[in-house]
């Protein structure tokens, strides 16, 4: 093939059609790398990545039409345009629901509220069947530009929502590993709309087509290395993370204590109501000491079972006390949102200068098992 012989559109048109293609394996990999994991993260994540393979698919199609590569041109680039701004009505808002899983909203595991959000995906979907039909969003006039913005006007507001609540959200963390996170969530929308905007205007460069495929891509490897310090089950820090941070992050000049917690009689929930109403339980104990200890900005991780770890910048036994009381209250207050008796048990130890970190974990899991026989003997648990 000659290409130095081509005319400047047969090479654009190959180049097109050549992201295009590639971009669609790279989908595929990534498709097909990720579809044992059954999390609903990794559902939505694998939704997401289907819905741009089928954006491919589509694009690649019209620049086919497009370059006059295939017969009656005109007919199939409607074809394809609607293929893949139906695609982009969708993408837009499952990117939506997976941002809404990452911050832990509530509404996604909720069918009936999650089935709402369907309303604006279905009118999306009509609206580019009529646009696409009756108008052209190619042209370079006002029309032409008017027209390609109302067929992404509400994949982009899902994005833009979606974003506006990764800022606010990570206003309220102090975790830095949760804050990086956040920061990521929040800048790949603003990449995302930047490049579908400057695709109206570009239309003969496949833009979107590589601005989309290596935002995903950088998910899914930032997804990745997250998991090697990340508890899948209840999204906080493990254990891993736990060391990184004990290394990294603690000052010399501050005096420190490990909180050790768990859930009291859990191998009794699990067999009572099944395993994934136990899941259920951690994930709540999760939400609520995350609560509890953004407020100073302490540092949580899952420990493994039902055991969690808080490490507490704090000036005297009293601060961990208070905190101790107030975790326990917390989970008395879920009792009903559980349907059964949940409470917690809290031990703690100070983080002595010398120390590893596992001495203090095990004096403050000695604690933690002192706690429990007071409690057992008071007829408390």
């Amino acid at each position: 093939m000659d290409f130095l012989n081509m005319s400047a559109n047969k090479l654009l048109s190959i180049f097109y059609i050549w992201g295009n293609v590639v971009s669609l394996i790279l989908c595929c990999m990534l498709f097909f790398k990720n579809r044992k994991n059954k999390q609903t993260q990794a559902l939505y994540f694998n939704l997401i990545v289907l819905s741009l393979g089928i954006y491919f698919i589509g694009d690649g199609f019209w620049a086919l039409s497009y370059f006059d590569i295939i017969p009656n041109a005109s007919v199939w680039i409607k074809v394809a345009r609607i293929i893949y701004y139906g695609a982009a009505g969708f993408l837009g808002y499952f990117w939506f629901i997976y941002v809404e899983i990452v911050l832990g909203s509530s509404f996604v595991y909720k069918r009936k509220r999650r089935v709402l959000f369907y309303a604006p995906v279905i009118i999306s979907f009509l609206n580019t069947l009529f646009l696409c039909l009756c108008f052209d969003p190619s042209k370079k006039n006002i029309n032409g530009y008017s027209t390609g913005f109302c067929l992404v006007i509400i994949p982009i507001i899902f994005v833009i929502v979606a974003g506006i609540h990764v800022l606010i959200k990570r206003t309220t963390i102090t975790d830095r590993g949760l804050k990086l996170r956040y920061r990521n969530l929040g800048v790949w929308p603003i990449v995302i709309i930047f490049v579908s905007i400057l695709q109206l205007f570009i239309a003969e460069l496949p833009i979107f087509c590589f601005g989309s495929i290596i935002i995903v891509v950088a998910l899914y490897v930032y997804n990745q290395d997250s998991m090697i310090f990340t508890d899948p089950l209840t999204g906080i820090n493990n254990r891993n993370m736990l060391n990184r941070y004990v290394q990294d992050g603690l000052s010399k000049d501050d005096t420190y204590y490990v909180m050790m917690i768990d859930i009291d009689k859990f191998k009794s929930i699990n067999d009572t109501y099944g395993h994934l109403e136990g899941d259920r339980a951690l994930k709540c104990m999760a939400s609520l000491l995350k609560r509890e200890s953004a407020k100073n900005g302490d540092f949580l991780a899952r420990y493994g079972g039902d055991e969690f770890v808080i490490i507490v910048k704090a000036e005297s036994d009293m601060d961990v006390i208070k905190l101790s009381n107030s975790i326990k209250d917390a989970a008395k207050s879920i009792k009903d949102e559980l349907g059964y008796e949940f409470t917690a048990s809290v031990g703690y130890a100070k983080l002595l200068s010398n120390d590893n970190i596992e001495d203090a974990i095990h004096r403050a899991d000695q604690s933690l098992y002192e706690a429990k026989e007071v409690a057992h003997a008071k007829g408390l648990r």
